[in-house]
């Protein structure tokens, strides 16, 4: 992610006109480390400048990105970082369903296609940026980010976790994101949040209120597995997130009341703004403009109230 005078540049995407390329590969393939292209799908420079090269591979139901490992032009395969067994349904090989058998290509120069855009050389170790309106970026406030969480909350099961804390009137922007097997749903990109909440850390009597969180490239707030309980998020806006705007998947009981969250996903695309479980009141928020959906889980048995819910600010949402 990329910080530009208080606003998200866009990640430098192709193609350039916001449709997706389709592989070859079908679920009778079940190498999970490569696919296969297209002839002609990918300009030549994007494919030999393969080390800046992240690929979103579409699934039935969510999306992974991988890093490129290597390409081979003469067979025209993509090497992934990682195999996709985290993205396709758990386990399984590529699409079946051709109107699913897509991707696009992320972070390259043959992306960089509008102002504001921008990627990263990873080869020379340059950020290179669009600017908007011809702006000289030498007069703008530009932030790379450099580490991938701000506040860790560390304990054990069973209550022996940080207690009764509360973080009341803070802005709190800017984390990146690792190229690493997000997991379904994103779950293993927790540790990449604001403020993150270890797995079974035990932490009761939290409170984050009255904060400006978000404008990174994870999670405003990321408790998975963090086991909080008495966990209240009131009064805060939390937006633009690469990831979850809060995951609060085993915390309960939760609050979230009276909050402002807005534009998350931009990185993960299947990531809701808001990620609870049971044992968890949703209320009096406004919430527009994600991905997948506003509210959300991957496991059954959800219990959410939602009361007075603005949901004419919804679009965008299906």
């Amino acid at each position: 992610m990329l910080l530009v005078d208080g606003a998200m540049a866009g990640r430098a995407v192709f193609p350039t006109t916001g449709s997706s390329l389709f592989y070859t590969n079908t679920s009778s393939d079940t190498n999970l480390w490569w696919f296969n292209y297209n002839a002609g799908d990918i300009p030549p420079n994007s494919l030999t400048n393969w080390t800046n090269m992240e690929v979103m591979v579409d699934w039935s139901f969510n999306s992974s990105t991988f890093g490129v490992s290597n390409v081979n032009t003469n067979t025209r395969q993509i090497f992934l970082t990682f195999s996709n067994w985290a993205g396709g349904g758990g386990g399984s090989p590529w699409q079946s369903i051709p109107d699913i058998q897509t991707y696009r290509v992320y972070n390259t120069a043959d992306g960089m296609s509008q102002p504001g855009q921008f990627y990263y050389d990873r080869s020379n170790q340059v950020v290179v940026y669009y600017p908007i309106g011809g702006k000289n970026p030498n007069t703008s406030e530009i932030i790379v980010p450099t580490t991938d969480r701000m506040w860790f909350l560390y304990g054990y099961a069973g209550g022996a976790g940080p207690h009764d804390v509360t973080f009341s009137n803070l802005t709190m922007k800017v984390n990146a994101v690792d190229r690493e097997l997000e997991g379904s749903q994103g779950y293993l990109w927790d540790h990449m949040s604001l403020m993150n909440f270890y797995r079974v850390c035990g932490s009761s009597n939290i409170t984050v209120e009255n904060c400006t969180l978000g404008w990174c490239g994870g999670n405003a707030i990321g408790s998975d597995d963090g086991y909080v309980t008495n966990f209240n998020i009131i009064n805060n806006e939390i937006g633009f997130c690469g990831n979850y705007g809060l995951d609060t998947q085993w915390a309960g009981p939760v609050l979230v009341s009276n909050n402002y969250i807005h534009d998350c996903g931009l990185i993960t695309w299947q990531a809701p703004g808001v990620r609870v479980n049971t044992n968890a009141a949703v209320t009096q928020n406004s919430l527009f403009n994600f991905h997948a959906s506003a509210i959300a889980d991957d496991y059954s048995a959800i219990l959410i109230a939602v009361r007075r819910f603005a949901a004419a600010h919804l679009a965008g949402t299906e």
